[in-house]
């Protein structure tokens, strides 16, 4: 026994020995001619023609690879597009200096590496150094330039289309659905790749049995940068308007057992960034908590919901605000199955806005109405929210629970001076308590049991006041909304289907205490108390197949639904929403879809309330009755990404027809514009396609986008108490390219062109012309200079006006751990933005006011 220990001893000492004889190489790439270093260079290192390792080089051009255990024979080869290959036999191991030399590149003999885009089964890993530009700073701006990723201006994340399902960070889910404080904020220094898993099923139970069709996306830092403290932050200052500044500091870490994330962030120069602490749109999320334009939570929406405007341009150049948000997000791994997410954000908005607006009304004997709006309006905004998540994951159980509190405040008030004056102001409390549990057991291989249970509650008190030259008014609304949805489903897969039966039960009850004080009329209700209570129980079965390459879906619900109010006697109605999807995989790169579906549309049981609602100073709204109706769609597409060749086009079609038994009339009158719900049936149908493809030449060669579409709508419906009839035919095509094909440029440009036809009552013809660029000039090492334009003109049937062009320009000058840099946005001094929008039987024109010229100066620090 002691001679075996002996000899067992000798060869762990042995096998100790040569582990630490592993040697390694290590060294560092730069360009020969700037110096800079060089990133996502691919390295490989052979030994006699054998390949032993590779890699590809961080964003300092450093790399290490292992040699195992002797350096003899070694031959180091580097390559990357743009650069001449290096191949090299070495003598030394440590602290290589290479030097690239740079080659002029032929566009059609650029293909992308298959070490730069790694695809493995349904993962595909980007390497962040090899796309990356030298002027981007965020997360966010490197997943804009990874082929099939789109990032929206909230920092929400959409693959091919579709949004995301999760957001993972080194394997974990700090954020939740609040992941746009990360994109928009995290730095892309401390990144080293983003995988993409495509159909993507986060729930681990149901892994084999259910198919999300969605995608995740998973960050994955640098090795120096895990299990570290991070920091990042911005400061500037700026004139004329005072205080005119942005900050923003963010402090993170993250590690396989605990993230922490710390984010304050502050600005006036126009970047709304309220809507980075919002949901994005998300698996498994179907409530109002998303992304909303006038607060945090569209459940914090009533019929008193006065609206900013929305214009397709750099918020820098018209949105005139002072905003905070802070957010403070700490995830805890309990066990390897097991963790624990806690999340508090907080934000607050001071918003300003000046328009001219006149809205243009046609009527059918010809006549015409002029409504003038010359308004200036201030709007602020109190938000926040407190979210606690705990979640069990593993291969047999999958339990989810979440509790969240949430609120917000918010004062609006908006003027206009002349002949037709007025005054009008809103008050906007709202408060809301939510409570989410998910549960998913696995009994067997083929066989899963789901449940789920949804409850909130929602208070809002919402008063406005409003005074004209004929009125003087006070609309007062408080609305309790309790809302429960229970469901279960049994999952089983027998034989080649997979077949989901479920449960469903909903119940909702809701009160509405209305009240409009000094409009006197004997045309509509002025004041009600009201409630309601429905109920909805519903089952369904759900049988999916694979049939060669082919995914095949048919879904069939059915509920009965039941509305009690203390108006109108109990209503009850049954729903039947059959959906059938095809999935076919034509080719490894080429994917054919097609999908049906037919409902039974109901509008929410407040439309039984009678008592109407003045929702701004000239408008009022009456319901009074539940709108109900019947809608067909079906859509149709095709999709072909190669990222081997960088190669992504798609094509799709889309119809629609939807039939109403209630229509909405609208009555113009010098004062007042009444809406009210007739017992009249409408219609209106919609199709249409769109076109997409893109190339990518070489990683930042040249990358072309092209695309066209065409939108058709008709139907009917009402105006004065009349019936009309409204057509409406849109084409729209774009293009668009990218280049950093020099070292010391990088260039974008996008043109859209528009043609519309709108028919009702008259004809009228416009279109649209849009035209943004970027150029971006690297004439030192440390140097950047960066400009953007942007640039519009509209062809109406009487005219045609254009605006001049924007302008934002900056200089920055970079260090390893900072930068300092300025800004000069809206360069010519433009002082307002005109714009033209027709909806059937109106045209609205506006002229915006814009934020003028304004300059900025501050530093950028990462550490």
């Amino acid at each position: 026994m002691t001679k075996q220990r002996l000899i067992l001893l000798l060869i762990s000492l042995v096998l100790s020995c040569n582990g630490f004889a592993q040697k390694h190489v290590s060294g560092r790439i730069i360009d020969e001619k700037t110096k800079e270093p060089v990133a996502g260079a691919f390295v490989l290192l052979s030994r006699e023609g054998t390949v032993l390792v590779n890699c590809l080089s961080d964003s300092d051009g450093a790399f290490v690879v292992d040699a195992g255990n002797s350096t003899e024979n070694l031959t180091l080869s580097v390559s990357i597009l743009g650069f001449s290959s290096v191949k090299m036999k070495l003598d030394q191991t440590s602290n290589l200096l290479i030097k690239l030399k740079e080659q002029k590149l032929s566009l059609k003999a650029s293909k992308i590496k298959a070490d730069v885009i790694k695809e493995e089964g349904d993962t595909l890993t980007y390497s962040a150094g090899a796309f990356k530009e030298r002027s981007d700073r965020t997360l966010g701006e490197l997943l804009e330039r990874l082929p099939g990723i789109t990032v929206t201006k909230s920092g929400g994340i959409l693959y091919n289309g579709s949004y995301i399902n999760k957001f993972y960070i080194e394997g974990l889910d700090l954020m939740g659905a609040n992941y746009g404080s990360v994109t928009k904020n995290f730095s892309l220094e401390s990144v080293a790749s983003v995988e993409v898993y495509k159909d993507h099923q986060p729930v681990q139970a149901l892994a084999g049995l259910e198919h999300t069709g969605k995608a995740a996306v998973n960050i994955i830092l640098k090795e120096n940068a895990k299990g570290t403290w991070l920091f990042s932050g911005d400061a500037a200052i700026g004139a004329p308007e005072f205080p005119l500044f942005d900050v923003r500091a963010m402090l993170s870490r993250f590690s396989k057992k605990q993230q922490n994330l710390f984010l304050i962030k502050g600005n006036s120069k126009g970047e709304d960034i309220t809507k980075e602490i919002q949901e994005q749109r998300y698996f498994g999320k179907t409530g109002g908590f998303l992304i909303n334009d006038n607060g945090l939570d569209s459940d914090f929406s009533t019929s008193l919901n006065p609206r900013k405007s929305l214009i397709d341009l750099p918020h820098e150049f018209w949105y005139d605000n002072v905003s905070w948000t802070s957010t403070i997000n700490h995830l805890q791994r309990l066990k390897d199955d097991i963790q624990l997410r806690t999340a508090v954000s907080l934000g607050s908005e001071n918003y300003e806005e000046s328009r001219d607006k006149v809205e243009t009304v046609r009527f059918e004997d010809s006549g015409t109405m002029i409504i003038n709006d010359n308004s200036s309006m201030t709007d602020r905004l109190r938000m926040g929210f407190v979210k606690l998540n705990l979640e069990k994951n593993n291969r047999k159980v999958f339990l989810s629970d979440e509790i969240m509190l949430s609120g917000q405040i918010r004062r609006n008030d908006s003027q206009m001076s002349g002949s037709h004056w007025h005054n009008q102001g809103y008050n906007l409390p709202s408060f809301k308590i939510q409570n989410n549990l998910d549960a998913t057991l696995r009994t067997s291989q083929k066989r899963a049991v789901k449940m789920s249970s949804l409850m909130y509650f929602v208070r809002n008190n919402h008063l406005a006041n409003y005074s004209t030259g004929a009125l003087d008014a006070s609309q007062s609304l408080n609305n309790s909304d309790f809302k429960n949805t229970n469901e279960v489903s049994y999952k089983v897969r027998v034989k080649i289907l997979d077949i989901t039966l479920g449960g469903k039960l909903d119940v909702s009850y809701l009160t509405r205490d209305a009240s409009l004080v000094g409009l006197t009329t004997d045309d509509f209700l002025t004041s009600e108390k009201f409630n309601a209570l429905m109920l909805k129980p519903g089952l369904s079965i759900a049988a999916t197949t694979n049939i060669g390459k082919a995914r095949i879906r048919l879904f069939l619900p059915f509920s009965l639904t039941t509305v009690s109010s203390n108006h109108d006697p109990t209503m009850a109605w049954p729903e039947f929403t059959p959906t059938f999807t095809l999935i076919q995989r034509v080719t490894k790169n080429l994917k054919a879809s097609a999908n049906m579906s037919y409902s039974v549309t109901r509008s929410n049981p407040e439309n039984l309330a009678k008592a109407a609602i003045m929702t701004d100073y000239r408008n009022v709204r009456q319901n009074g009755l539940m709108t109900e109706g019947d809608r067909i769609n079906a859509n149709t597409g095709l999709n072909y990404s190669n990222h081997l060749n960088m190669i992504f086009a798609s094509m799709s079609a889309f119809f629609s027809k939807t039939t109403a038994r209630q229509a909405r009339s609208y009555s113009y009158s010098e004062n007042l514009t009444v809406s009210s719900l007739l017992p009249i049936s409408t219609y209106s149908n919609s199709y249409g396609g769109n076109a997409e493809f893109s190339k990518y030449f070489g990683l930042k060669t040249l990358c072309l986008d092209f695309s066209v579409g065409y939108d058709h709508r008709d139907g009917k419906d009402f105006l004065q108490g009349n019936v009309y009839d409204y057509l409406s035919d849109c084409w729209r095509a774009s293009g668009g390219l990218k280049t950093s094909a020099l070292r010391w440029l990088h260039a974008e440009a996008f043109v859209q062109w528009i043609c519309q036809k709108d028919q009702a009552f008259t004809t009228l013809n416009s279109q649209i012309f849009n035209l943004s660029a970027k150029v971006n000039l690297y004439p030192a090492r440390n140097l950047a200079i960066n400009s953007e334009l942007f640039y519009g003109k509209q062809w109406r049937p009487d005219k045609a006006f254009s605006n001049n062009p924007l302008i934002k320009f900056s200089v920055v000058w970079k260090r390893k751990k900072a930068s300092i840099f300025t800004e000069c946005h809206n360069l010519l001094n433009i002082k307002k933005l005109t714009d033209e929008t027709i909806f059937n039987y109106r045209t609205v024109s506006t002229v915006t006011k814009l934020r003028g010229r304004e300059y900025l100066i501050g530093i950028r620090m990462t550490l």
